[in-house]
């Protein structure tokens, strides 16, 4: 009777250091989209995007001339969404449009693989024009990210510094980090910093105002332009600075089911 009662004891203890998997639901992101859910395509065009994280911000494209490709296998066996650098892009829901107001901060972390080296932002928040608005790697013709913002519609765009090395054309995960409140910003490629900023829309006062109509858009800016070519495979979006530690669990579990 005893050593029963010790072998129950020992299956209790083991089953209380088995750990529940981190899911991105973990830390209430605004968005998520992933390419092997809430996909509707039609003869491997898109044609709507939902978002996994509850809170319907999706994307659509109606027009089929605009609509991405749908890459059924494109890493580690996992679909991903293609942007051919001129036509192709999605825009975001009414949902989306409120998702920024007044936060204090952002974070995206991405699976993503540039196809041209110089292509622009897969993710424009905000218009190109006269509103608030947040470029984030927006890739610069000589292959360097960066992120492009403002606090609100009176200020002049911010630009972090550049990244030292290209972010080149494989597949990778790349997070950034943008913190109105302490004026900072960083952009991570595969876990590793490329770029710390200190002194993040530091002219600017206060949170993001709010944005205009159709402020969210995938593959292009709001004004037409900028386009990206290349493929998004994963996408999760945070209306908040997350410290290193949340960072760190996104990119690990990105990294995992991503194969990278």
């Amino acid at each position: 009777m005893f050593k029963q009662q010790r072998r129950l004891v020992g299956l209790g203890a083991l089953n209380a250091r088995v750990a529940t998997p981190f899911s991105p639901l973990d830390l209430s992101p605004g968005i998520w989209l992933k390419a092997d859910a809430g996909v509707t395509q039609a003869t491997a065009r898109v044609s709507a995007w939902a978002d996994q994280s509850g809170n319907s911000r999706s994307f659509s494209q109606g027009t089929g001339a605009n609509q991405p490709a749908y890459i059924s296998s494109a890493q580690n066996g996992l679909p991903a969404i293609d942007f051919d650098g001129t036509a192709y892009f999605m825009s975001g829901n009414a949902a989306t449009n409120a998702l920024t107001n007044g936060v204090a901060g952002l974070t995206v972390c991405m699976v993503f693989k540039p196809d041209e080296v110089g292509s622009y932002a897969p993710w424009f928040i905000g218009n190109a024009s006269g509103a608030s608005r947040v470029f984030p790697v927006f890739a610069s013709a000589d292959n360097k990210a960066y992120v492009q913002a403002r606090r609100n519609t009176a200020d002049t765009a911010y630009d972090t510094p550049k990244t030292s090395s290209t972010i080149g054309t494989s597949w990778q995960y790349i997070s950034w980090v943008l913190d109105w409140v302490n004026e900072t910003a960083q952009i991570y490629q595969n876990g590793v910093q490329l770029v710390s900023d200190t002194g993040f829309c530091a002219t600017g006062s206060g949170a993001v105002e709010s944005l205009d109509s159709v402020s969210f858009q995938l593959g292009k800016n709001t004004n037409g332009g900028f386009e990206m070519d290349g493929k998004i495979g994963e996408l999760l979006f945070y209306p908040t600075a997350l410290g290193p530690t949340n960072r760190q669990s996104v990119e690990t579990y990105l990294k995992n089911r991503w194969g990278l």
